[in-house]
């Protein structure tokens, strides 16, 4: 037929020509040609002019003629034919019989052979029909096909649109619970499914989006996802990732950048939930019938959302009031060790954890977790203990993928406790360093508070407790991992200057900064089994806002969070020419570390009431409590230098670096008493708050560099020494950390020569640091220094120094007061 002919004109002179040909061999291939444009002028019916009857009878036209091709050789082309008449007709009457045949006449179009993104119009079909009956297969078959259509290339906005909207209605309805779920038939099975459904909306409809930011339809529906899917999912990252990478790749005069803006500012800001944690369940259902209003009108969701939230106000606040009482009964059966409380309290948590809630996440079920595996303590039931440990491993798996969530230390820490009571050593070991890990971040956010220094004791003794655990289960390099994550803590709290308000206030993040100050002091603190009320009541806590902070800080660089692995130390010790690295503890558990990376744990013995005695002397009483503590000291070194003398050659000088946990860095183990001799006449010690203060002061080593004003110093040079005639013995609560020393250390000291108690009054004080410089001019090493001077106060034959007093210089109490701490 003539191109140039119009499609009315041709159409009429096909159907002229049609008596002629019936019968004869080119009948089919004349109905063919006529059905093609007959198809055509149905795909330009709203152009043409034509009225409805005439189109309805354009429409049966194209499907006689498609059966009779049909009948005679089925082909895809055909089949495909006369699926588009099919569709026209059911498009033009609404009548779901239409819709049936429609749909039947393109699953054997598929069967002959139609596939790809011709699949599409089968795939809309059936989700119109599910939105007419229901059928749950319908939903799941238009699924299918949608996405198979998809992956044939790349479609328009509203095809992203179509095949979100069937995902979000085969999974929202569970997500929201609706009122008859039954009607679907899908939840059991759905259920597992929801999480990658909700996902692959959120892409899709971020897809339409970002092809056309003006789809408010697209925005709403994006907004619902995410709302069920959880904004910190990692669907919902990406989703403001790419937005964000749109608008800042648009120029600020494009119409579409400034759409996009108003999207973003739609869905709010990145990192926080669409719809916030807050402890008013009144309040978040209000928020969600604001989001759900904005469907379209006769949109299929509205109507099972909301009938959800027809119960969901009363659920809400009933899920609420069932926490606050369980927690508390838990927690009184908790400090009570009541069987009564605790029963009823974790009753409580089960019905809870059956209750709809709209709040994001809930402790529920972590407190449940804790509250089983206490009773199993208790009561010494196995299966309790059991399901403690699933209780807990679903919490934690739940936030794993929430960096920094204020509730993941808790979960894990709380599950370490559940595996060790359970027997699985190495689980529990390594599931408490991942909980020491996430506690030490949020550690590092409360800088700069008065909870700092609370807060990093308590984890500094967790710490030391999944240290001893490594060391019963013979895993000595996770046992230094636990030491110097809870030596890091302490440090970190003793000497950081860091406050993360000024930090972000100079960042210009001034809204970051509010929003911190308004929560920092309310947070729940990060301990095992205190203020379990705080995790029902603090839900304005958004689970975004540590790790946005933590980002801000660098986190990942910080030494805090990053401990130094054994082969680190061992480096460092090669560097330095020591000969071992040593944790003593206070529950006597002590580990070495070697120049080759071995590690040792040598038995010594534990503390002794002579420690504490001198601890508490005072006046008089405290020469005569030093001198035995002396001598408990010698039966601590003497063990340990015995198993390390046997790697050194008889001729060469033993050199430790000793990290004394707490209370015994009180005691001069250089002056430790052993038969007839002291300590510092077998080994040269030096002292350390932490492996990374050692491993950072090997790192400055120069040639020394003595500061007289420290506290005037805003910057070290390289061998920077700063030598002390007096000090501040610190509070009760002594730890190496804590030291003046160490603070000078954290400020850039390469080394620090400093007395442990009060001596610049001593006759013999100023001998010692006058044969300290001395010596420190002749070997450059201020360790090697104080070494030699500590000998030659001892040596009877000591060569004199100009106006030497005349006093006892071999008096432990005078040169055992100085200790070395660095390189």
């Amino acid at each position: 037929m003539d191109e140039g002919i119009g499609i009315e004109a041709r159409v009429a002179a096909g159907r002229a020509r049609l008596p002629q040909v019936i019968g004869t061999e080119w009948e089919a291939g004349h109905r063919r040609d006529l059905a093609f444009l007959l198809a055509e002028q149905v795909d330009r019916r709203g152009k043409s002019g034509l009225p409805a009857d005439a189109i309805t009878d354009v429409i049966n036209e194209g499907i006689d003629h498609t059966e009779f091709l049909l009948q005679r050789n089925r082909t895809p082309e055909y089949s495909y034919l006369s699926a588009t008449f099919h569709r026209a007709r059911f498009e033009a009457t609404g009548r779901l019989a239409d819709l049936d045949a429609a749909i039947g006449a393109y699953e054997r179009a598929e069967a002959d052979g139609l596939a790809g993104r011709r699949l599409w119009a089968l795939g809309e079909l059936l989700f119109i029909r599910f939105e007419n009956t229901e059928t749950p297969a319908d939903l799941e078959r238009s699924i299918r096909y949608l996405r198979t259509a998809l992956a044939g290339g790349e479609p328009r906005a509203d095809c992203h649109l179509r095949f979100a909207d069937a995902l979000l209605n085969l999974s929202l309805p569970v997500v929201f619970r609706a009122a008859d779920p039954m009607a679907y038939g899908l939840v059991e099975r759905m259920t597992p499914l929801v999480d990658a459904y909700v996902g692959e909306a959120i892409e899709h409809l971020t897809e339409a989006v970002l092809l056309d930011p003006r789809r408010a339809d697209a925005v709403t529906l994006l907004n619902l996802a995410m709302l069920a899917g959880g904004a910190q999912s990692a669907p919902a990252t990406e989703s403001y990732r790419r937005l964000d990478a749109a608008v800042a790749a648009l120029s600020p005069d494009d119409a579409k950048r400034a759409a996009l803006v108003a999207v973003r500012h739609a869905l709010g800001r990145i990192g926080w939930p669409v719809i916030e944690p807050t402890d008013d369940a009144e309040d978040q259902i209000a928020r969600l019938e604001r989001a759900v209003s904005e469907l379209p009108e006769g949109h299929r969701l509205r109507p099972a959302v909301a009938a959800v939230l027809v119960g969901s106000r009363a659920a809400g606040q009933r899920r609420l009031r069932l926490e606050r009482e369980a927690i508390g009964s838990v927690e009184r059966g908790l400090r009570a060790e009541s069987l009564t409380d605790l029963d009823h309290g974790l009753d409580l948590l089960r019905v809870a954890l059956r209750t709809p809630s709209l709040s994001g996440f809930s402790p529920a079920e972590l407190i449940l977790g804790l509250g089983l595996a206490r009773r199993a303590g208790i009561s010494g039931r196995r299966r309790d203990l059991d399901e403690a440990i699933g209780h807990l491993e679903s919490v934690a798996d739940e936030l794993s993928g929430q960096p920094a969530h204020p509730f993941a230390g808790a979960a894990l820490g709380w599950l370490a406790l559940a595996h060790r009571q359970r027997g699985h050593a190495a689980k529990a070991v390594r599931t408490g360093l991942a909980a020491l890990r996430e506690r030490a971040g949020q550690v590092l956010l409360l800088s700069g508070t008065g909870r700092s220094r609370v807060v990093a004791r308590l984890l500094a003794a967790e710490a030391l407790e999944i240290a001893g655990w490594a060391l019963d289960d013979g895993l000595p390099e996770r046992a230094v991992e636990a030491l110097e994550l809870g030596r890091g803590l302490l440090l970190h709290q003793a000497t950081s200057t860091l406050d993360v308000l000024d930090v972000l206030t100079a960042a210009g993040e001034d809204n970051l900064a509010t929003e911190w100050a308004t929560v920092r002091d309310h947070a729940p603190a990060p301990d095992r089994e205190h203020d379990l009320t705080a995790l029902v009541t603090y839900r304005s806590f958004s689970p975004a806002l540590p790790h946005r902070l933590l980002r801000h800080l660098g986190a990942p660089s910080v030494p805090l969070l990053s401990p130094p692995t054994t082969h680190e130390i061992a480096t460092a010790l090669r560097t330095a020419g020591a000969d071992a690295f040593v944790y003593l503890t206070p529950t006597g558990q002590t580990v070495v570390v070697r120049p080759n990376g071995g590690v040792s744990l040598p038995t010594l013995p534990a503390p002794d009431v002579r420690l504490a005695a001198y601890l508490a002397a005072s006046g008089g009483e405290w020469r005569k409590a030093f001198g035995e503590l002396c001598g408990w000291a010698g039966s601590v070194v003497a063990p340990l230098l015995a198993a390390i003398t046997p790697q050194r050659k008889a001729d060469q000088e033993i050199s430790l670096v000793v990290v004394p946990w707490g209370s015994l860095g009180r005691v001069p183990w250089h002056a430790a008493r052993i038969g007839g001799r002291y300590a510092c006449e077998l080994a040269r010690f030096s002292y350390a708050a932490s492996a990374s203060e050692f491993i950072a002061a090997v790192g400055r080593a120069g040639d020394p560099v003595v500061v007289t004003d420290p506290e005037a110093r805003a910057t070290w040079p390289p061998g920077a020494l700063a030598v002390l005639a007096t000090c501040d013995p610190g509070p009760a609560g002594y730890d190496e950390a804590g030291t003046y020393a160490s603070a000078l250390m954290a400020r850039g000291a390469a080394a620090v020569v400093a007395p442990r108690w009060a001596i610049a009054d001593q006759p013999g004080a100023a001998a010692m640091l006058a044969a300290f410089h001395t010596f420190l001019d002749e070997s450059g090493r201020a360790g090697e220094a104080l070494h030699r001077a500590q000998l030659w106060m001892l040596d009877p034959h000591r060569r004199p120094l100009p106006e030497m007093p005349d006093t006892d210089l071999t008096d432990p109490v005078l040169w055992g007061a100085f200790g070395h701490q660095g390189w």
